[in-house]
């Protein structure tokens, strides 16, 4: 007799198993069709989510992929009763609730009688496989709204559903309420306190940053001045008579092109020499230096 008791509790363990495993192979092979939309089967799906749950069917098929492998791994009932369970359901209604809003004044400009003309669209929507038309927050949504909508009114639902999403969150943190508002006050708190440190932080670099760039520009107007003394010359050498010449050249040039020009300077250095026109308007510089070619 125990060893029949032993094998029976073992083969209902197995089977129990066995169970879960194909609850779950069949949940993760819905959910990846719906997610790809593989096939005439996987758009289908994904349309029967979308009709559902409306512009958040994604979050359904997500969960219910979960589900698949949670069952597959775990092999265990999901125990939903759970304050956190209630609070992820709350939000998720007020999420879909909210979203219908502009398929209602979609809806609105039509027909007074919105629930029939939403539930037709639906249908409509799913018969002629469409998946870029408007579809709010699905029939789940939809239907709950109108309800909502019919007995608050417009700003009393929206009003409703953020303090519905607030209960929600607050299931979901496992905090009182008091204790929630106190967690968001700190939140803030730790929030404008960091800012503040961080702005403080970033202006002290920054006057850090331009003061050590007026220190530096001083600098380099002191080597710069040192340098023009050191490698600039301006006497009668060859290299000056040189370069007046060119310049001759280049007012001649200018002159044929018919470029008027307020001065022109130059400057003899051991390496390099340069030559500054200042020209009254734009130039291109490209007409010069053709015409220069011929002379120098």
């Amino acid at each position: 007799m125990p060893k029949k008791k032993i094998s029976t509790v073992e083969t209902q363990k197995k089977e129990k198993i066995f169970y879960y495993e194909i609850i779950g192979i069949v949940c993760l092979i819905i959910s990846a069709f719906a997610i790809t939309k593989l096939g005439l089967f996987g758009t289908y799906i994904m349309l029967t989510f979308r009709l559902l749950f409306g512009d958040w069917y994604f979050i359904f098929i997500g969960l219910l992929f979960i589900y698949g492998l949670y069952c597959l791994l775990v092999h265990k009932k999901l125990k939903i009763v759970s304050i956190r369970y209630l609070g992820i359901f709350l939000i998720t209604i007020s999420l879909i609730v909210l979203s219908h809003i502009p398929m209602f004044k979609y809806i609105e400009t039509f027909d007074d009688n919105h629930l029939k003309l939403m539930l037709n669209l639906y249908f409509s929507y799913f018969k002629d496989n469409v998946p870029s038309k408007m579809v709010g927050g699905g029939l789940i949504g939809g239907v709950i709204f109108h309800l909502c909508y019919y007995l608050f009114s417009m700003i009393g639902t929206i009003l409703l559903m953020i303090f519905v999403f607030f209960i929600g969150i607050v299931f979901v943190c496992k905090k009182t309420f008091k204790d929630f508002v106190l967690m968001i006050k700190n939140f803030f708190v730790n929030a404008y306190n960091f800012v503040v440190k961080l702005f403080r932080k970033i202006k002290k670099d920054a006057e850090s940053i331009d003061e050590e760039y007026k220190k530096n520009k001083k600098n380099k107007k002191r080597n710069f001045s040192k340098n023009m003394l050191i490698n600039y010359k301006f006497d009668n050498s060859e290299e000056t008579i040189n370069i007046k010449e060119n310049i001759i050249l280049i007012k001649k040039a200018l002159e044929e092109l018919e470029v008027m020009y307020k001065k022109i300077d130059y400057l003899i250095g051991f390496h390099i020499s340069s030559v500054y026109i200042y020209i009254l308007y734009e130039f291109d510089f490209t007409y010069l230096y053709d015409k220069l070619n011929k002379y120098i």
